[in-house]
């Protein structure tokens, strides 16, 4: 099932989906938003429980056990009731810190970005301090009822659920567990006010450029122009983040694009930024002469007051940050642009160059700003 953005002036999304016949059929809609309403719908129709779910070579060892019991003369049920049994005197198990190991482990090798890695890891030994509060050690003893109550304590209770369902989906695999207590385990609504995301004045935004180093200007605009992340354009100190980041040969100004690469991008997802404002051209036009987002030679004090100075690009850039006179609180300057780009590149075309999820977008950007602001935001030149 997709969606596809096909070349027509009425309906232009087309929704390829299989019918309860099985039969390939396809609809059309005017907006992305309905398509993604019928996509959800047909989905919800067809999915079954997640524990009943099978793959080809289960529904193989299906046939064959059904084929055994026949010959056998008894009936499934009489086969799972003798399953489950005997199962618990002959289940595997592992203690859960060896759990936690083995799933890092994995984690590497699939090459997880290091926050994610973090955001589990977090969680996972958290999970872990209260199942030793609670006298449990290994991960097969582990409950639904237990589920329950680690996530009705939980601060954050939706995130603790999303990076134990992922670890406890191992131990489903790696056979630890015969199912995943996390997957089913609910999580009781709780009504609260949603606070909007950080952005910038366009006066803020002016005074901010004016004051700032011309050496990190060009950068600056990326974020605030562009809405590129700024893990996507600068090396941390840190040895466990990656180490590709946006080059200027990613930046096209003869075609005015922006390539963010896979490898580059947060979301491991190329994407070609185009149809950008034309303001950021004329901030990224230092860039030209440097061939890199900042100059290659950098030196200044790390910090206010102190001797000791660094080479460092993300160091200086953080320094220099906190010194400006409007503060901007984290991911602010992505922020603003795709509140701006919401009214002035229209929220598809935005939605592409921020690389983000449309529904999240709509939601989150909506309103924040006006559109005459907007417009004066991407008017923003230099001096």
């Amino acid at each position: 099932m997709s969606i596809q953005k096909i070349a027509r002036k009425s309906n232009p999304f087309l929704v390829r989906y299989r019918g309860a016949d099985g039969k390939r059929a396809s609809a059309v809609f005017a907006t992305r938003s309905e398509a993604e309403a019928f996509e959800r719908a047909q989905k919800k129709e067809r999915a079954m429980p997640a524990e009943l779910q099978v793959s080809a070579a289960d529904r193989a060892d299906f046939a064959r056990l059904k084929s055994f019991c026949d010959g056998a003369n008894i009936s499934l049920a009489e086969a799972l009731a003798f399953l489950r049994s005997n199962y618990a005197a002959h289940a595997p198990t592992i203690a859960l810190k060896d759990a936690v190991s083995r799933y890092l482990d994995e984690c590497e090798r699939r090459a997880l970005r290091p926050r994610t890695v973090e955001f589990y890891s977090a969680h996972i030994d958290a999970f872990c301090e209260w199942a030793a509060a609670a006298g449990i050690a290994d991960a097969g003893a582990v409950s639904a009822e237990h589920a329950k109550q680690f996530l009705s304590a939980a601060k954050c209770p939706a995130q603790a659920k999303s990076a134990l369902r992922a670890f406890w989906a191992f131990l489903v695999r790696a056979k630890f567990a015969d199912q995943n207590v996390f997957a089913a385990a609910k999580i009781a609504a709780k009504m609260r006010d949603r606070e909007n995301v950080a952005v910038l004045s366009v006066e803020a935004m002016r005074a901010n450029l004016a004051a700032l180093r011309p050496e990190f200007r060009p950068l600056y605009a990326l974020m605030a122009f562009a809405g590129i992340r700024p893990e996507e354009l600068l090396a941390t100190p840190a040895p466990a983040r990656k180490k590709e980041y946006l080059q200027a040969a990613d930046i096209d100004f003869e075609r005015r694009r922006i390539t963010i690469r896979a490898a580059v991008a947060k979301t491991r997802v190329g994407r070609v930024i185009y149809g950008l404002p034309d303001n950021i051209w004329s901030w990224l036009e230092p860039i030209k002469k440097w061939r890199a987002i900042v100059p290659a030679k950098l030196k200044m004090l790390r910090a206010v007051g102190s001797r000791t100075t660094t080479t460092n690009a993300f160091d200086q850039w953080r320094t220099a940050k906190r010194a400006l006179p409007h503060k901007i609180p984290h991911d602010a300057l992505r922020h603003t642009f795709c509140s701006c780009a919401y009214h002035v590149l229209g929220v598809e075309h935005a939605v592409e160059v921020a690389g983000h999820d449309y529904n999240v977008f709509k939601r989150r950007y909506k309103g924040l700003i006006d559109k005459d602001e907007a417009l004066k935001y991407f008017s923003i030149l230099p001096a």
